[in-house]
């Protein structure tokens, strides 16, 4: 809901209620209490991922702190101030996504990642379509990942086929690959909508707990977590977003910053 009133408000801003964000934001600020209530980031990172279904390479950013509110109507009065904040390091990295559109059948190869740890040796990682991949990035230093997109591929540089070396920097989920596509599809059977969620939580490094799994199908709420925006819950199906269909209203929020390259 959040989202669609935001484009009522501002034609230009960049979203579609079937295919999410179409424009490049970078980065993405996450708030509020129902997302740091969250007991993983990397139910956190996917609760953003499907909910807002960026597009390209963008990074994620949490405030723990609940410190964009306060930005916010500093803004009016110190312009300068809220940018040198978020400058200043005060939201923890949560991941970067790179998101791989393409027209591929389920299973195909889509896209191909060329790890560069700073080691003597560097690592191959093959994409196929419908999965989500996780890449641990972790300190001191930056990764260098290469992208070799097929040429259906769409990563984000610019058109399909094109693809090159992204730095990406240190943070706690690493970096994610969702080549599931967009919109987001997911099971309409409850059970199989649970368990596709578990797996792709598996793949980023987190779990769920049996209970918490039977809770979910047993309430018919796929993650038993709070809503991302009022709508871009989880548990609704990816063709009905208009209401949470898990009932909570405790909405969290965030920040678009546009990207600039």
């Amino acid at each position: 809901y959040a989202l669609r009133r935001t484009r009522e408000l501002f034609p230009w801003f960049g979203y579609d209620p079937e295919l999410g964000l179409l424009d490049p934001y970078e980065p993405v600020l996450l708030s509020g209490e129902s997302l740091v209530r969250v007991p993983a980031p990397q139910q956190t990172l996917l609760m953003a991922l499907d909910g807002l279904q960026p597009h390209g390479i963008t990074t994620f950013a949490m405030d723990k702190d609940q410190l964009l509110a306060g930005l916010g109507s500093l803004a009016e009065k110190e312009a300068l101030l809220p940018v040198q904040v978020i400058d200043s390091g005060v939201f923890s990295n949560l991941g970067t996504a790179i998101c791989a559109d393409a027209s591929e059948r389920s299973s195909r190869r889509v896209l191909t990642l060329e790890i560069d740890r700073g080691e003597s040796a560097r690592e191959t990682l093959e994409i196929r379509k419908g999965e989500i991949k996780r890449v641990e990035t972790t300190p001191p230093g930056p990764t260098l990942i290469y992208l070799s997109p097929n040429e259906l591929t769409d990563v984000g540089m610019g058109f399909p086929g094109l693809g090159g070396w992204v730095t990406v920097p240190p943070s706690e989920v690493g970096t994610v690959i969702d080549a599931r596509g967009r919109p987001l599809e997911l099971p309409e059977e409850m059970t199989r909508r649970s368990q596709a969620f578990y797996n792709w939580l598996w793949e980023l490094g987190g779990y769920m707990s049996t209970e918490i799994r039977a809770i979910a199908c047993d309430q018919q709420v796929c993650a038993a977590t709070p809503c991302l925006l009022r709508g871009a819950c989880w548990c609704a199906t990816a063709r009905s977003r208009s209401r949470p269909a898990c009932g909570n209203s405790d909405a969290g929020a965030l920040m678009l910053m546009p990207s600039t390259g």
